[in-house]
């Protein structure tokens, strides 16, 4: 068995599930760079891509079909004619120069700062608030402190 020989007949020993019999079957194999011998002998020369495009033309005529539809169906001959205009469309709206388009205007921009300056007073009155609850919290512990130590003195 040569490299050359590309798809080469090759007898493998194959086990008949059936009976647990062992017998030989001929087997292709494939070698990478040489074509198979069921490839187009003709098509050698031309461009593979461009042959098969040939072949399924010759197998499925596009233009013979689509002229039959087009004259018996006026939906396909609409949607063709939207699709044509669509294109127009699509073109001059590429063409077009987009400019800035405004996102918010000065009275969404008052109202924004509205809301953060109530949420600032907010934050301040919070603060405060903590800041009053902590300085009752300390008077409370000093007369606690203050009266405790008063009774261990006594004693």
């Amino acid at each position: 068995m040569s490299v050359t020989a590309g798809v080469s007949d090759t007898v493998i020993a194959v086990r008949d599930k059936l009976r647990g019999k062992i017998g030989q079957t001929k087997v292709k194999r494939y070698w990478p760079g040489k074509a198979p011998e069921w490839a187009d002998d003709a098509n050698e020369d031309g461009d593979i891509r461009m042959s098969a495009a040939a072949s399924l033309e010759k197998a499925f005529p596009v233009q013979e079909y689509s002229d039959v539809v087009r004259k018996d169906d006026p939906r396909l001959h609409r949607l063709a004619e939207s699709r044509i205009d669509n294109r127009e469309d699509v073109r001059a709206d590429h063409r077009r120069i987009r400019q800035a388009e405004i996102v918010s205007t000065i009275e969404e921009e008052a109202k924004r700062k509205e809301g953060l300056e109530a949420e600032e007073e907010d934050a301040d009155a919070l603060e405060e608030r903590r800041r009053r609850i902590k300085e009752k919290l300390r008077q409370r512990s000093k007369k606690k402190l203050h009266s405790f130590c008063r009774k261990t003195r006594k004693k």
